[in-house]
């Protein structure tokens, strides 16, 4: 025989309005008549009002489209941080008092502005319609763009210097000259149709690149003889063992008297990277019994003029 099910009454329990809790206090006053009691006075209490921000939103914060629409005055905070470092996924960027930082998913610091000195490093290309600097520093200073000191560009390597500025080009590896000049020897060449070197007129130099090099020469000298001896003789100028096209002629015959003669010789030869040594050369030509030749001075030197 089933038995009969038996309900029980739903017991709810008491909830207090908001800002309420517990129950509602009664208290017992004694008045001063005579034994009248009588119930504690209880003040009405509303319930909370409604607080809805729609001037915020309107003017000055568009949740919907995720726009600022007016300007917000930031607090005080020690540091912002966008995004979330994970190595090989992401990267992130950071903002506090001491600058702004960005990493990219390698954790290598891709930007970086310092907040107390104003320096700033990027790592990928920077473009910019106008870019104005006092001062910019390319590589490992091999190369200087000064706009404070007149304005001039420096560019260097271990061994030479080249600074273009208004007034023109410094380089020490063009433009450089090296001379002996007012050599003064008295050089007597006797041997007819032989090169013969002029003592002292050898000069070695290194080019680092090829390049055209100026060479000038001044000669000074004549020819000794007696009565009957006739000659003459020239001074060419030599590079690396060949000997130029131009020469330095001089001549006489017939008397004992001596004529000092001078010529110069100004040469440009293209010359390749490495060393190189220039020279000057005397040759006789006798014509009749002996004449001298005598070198009484000279003078050489080069310029390096660049390619």
């Amino acid at each position: 025989m089933t038995k009969d099910k038996i309900f029980h009454q739903q017991v709810i329990d008491d909830n207090p309005f908001p800002n309420e809790e517990g129950e509602v206090p009664f208290g017992v006053t004694q008045s001063t008549s005579g034994e009248r009691v009588s119930a504690e006075k209880i003040p009405d209490q509303g319930f909370p009002k409604k607080k809805i921000a729609t001037e915020v939103i309107s003017t000055a914060l568009n949740t919907k489209s995720r726009k600022i629409l007016a300007e917000f005055e930031f607090t005080e905070s020690g540091a912002l941080q966008i995004g979330k470092y994970a190595n090989g996924v992401s990267g992130d960027l950071r903002v506090s008092p001491n600058g702004i930082t960005a990493r990219n998913d390698a954790g290598t610091t891709t930007f970086a502005i310092d907040g107390t000195t104003g320096d700033a490093v990027f790592k990928g290309t920077v473009q910019a319609g106008t870019f104005i600097a006092g001062e910019v520093i390319v590589g490992e200073g091999r190369v200087v763009i000064d706009g404070t000191d007149k304005g001039k560009i420096t560019i260097q390597d271990d061994t030479d210097t080249t600074i273009i500025d208004a007034q023109g080009l410094i380089s020490t590896a063009n433009f450089t000259s090296v001379a002996s000049v007012n050599v003064y020897l008295n050089q007597n060449i006797t041997a007819h149709d032989t090169n013969t070197d002029i003592t002292g007129s050898s000069l070695t130099f290194t080019l680092a690149r090829a390049s055209v090099v100026l060479i000038v020469a001044s000669v000074s000298g004549w020819i000794a003889y007696d009565v009957g001896d006739v000659g003459s003789s020239s001074i060419r100028l030599f590079a690396d063992g060949s000997g130029e096209s131009n020469s330095i002629f001089f001549s006489g015959a017939g008397s004992s008297d001596q004529v000092d003669q001078t010529g110069s010789i100004n040469y440009f030869v293209s010359l390749d990277a490495g060393s190189h040594t220039i020279k000057l050369v005397g040759n006789l030509q006798i014509v009749a019994n002996t004449p001298i030749f005598v070198v009484s001075q000279f003078a050489l030197s080069y310029a390096v003029l660049g390619k």
